[in-house]
């Protein structure tokens, strides 16, 4: 009954971290899109995470976890216009369109029960991988540029809620991803405190 009400409590503590990280998405597009630039924002880090997330969706819908859906939905949605806006204004290439097709053609596999967990960790540790791009980016740049610091933190509240959802569901596919995340949006936050000011350009 208790790990019950755990499970029931962490997952509408996802929810609402989903819905305030939805809120960080929407200031990340506008800042890109009013300033009509996407300096210091990876494009790997924003064509894996709208794959992740889609990739989140189609797993939570198998399991069975309405907050995994209700995450994945809401976050696919407001990830579209950070997506775009790269693509419009940022320095985009080849390698990212073919990044975009690849991701695609994977998802499509996840359609296949069997395959669904593999897909989704791997497309969750590609997302872990990319939000450690984009704090190497900030790094590189020596300027935390358009990256919206508010969406990163909101990321970090809400993967640690999602460890204990984790954690009593014994979902380890989520778990691992969990303490991935957990490293990787701490580095991001790092490295935006590290360079606060952004380049001359800007």
């Amino acid at each position: 009954m208790l790990s019950m009400n755990l499970e029931t409590l962490m997952g509408h503590l996802a929810i609402f971290f989903g819905v305030l990280g939805s809120w960080g998405l929407y200031k990340q597009a506008r800042m890109i899109w009013s300033s009509k630039s996407a300096e210091s924002v990876s494009g790997v880090w924003v064509i894996l995470f709208l794959a992740m997330f889609t990739a989140f969706l189609i797993y939570g819908t198998q399991r069975g976890s309405f907050p995994m859906k209700f995450q994945g939905w809401l976050r696919v949605l407001f990830s579209l216009p950070v997506t775009i806006g790269f693509f419009k204004f940022g320095n985009r290439n080849w390698k990212h369109v073919l990044l975009l097709c690849m991701c695609a053609v994977f998802l499509s596999g996840m359609s296949v029960a069997m395959f669904s967990p593999t897909l989704f960790t791997a497309f969750s540790l590609l997302g872990v991988w990319s939000s450690f791009v984009q704090a190497y980016t900030i790094r590189k740049n020596r300027s935390r540029g358009k990256v919206a610091v508010e969406l990163q933190v909101i990321y970090l509240l809400a993967i640690l809620c999602w460890f204990v959802y984790a954690s009593v569901r014994m979902d380890i596919p989520l778990l691992i991803v969990s303490v991935g995340f957990t490293l990787s949006y701490t580095s991001t936050i790092l490295m935006w405190v590290r360079y606060p000011k952004s380049s001359p350009s800007t």
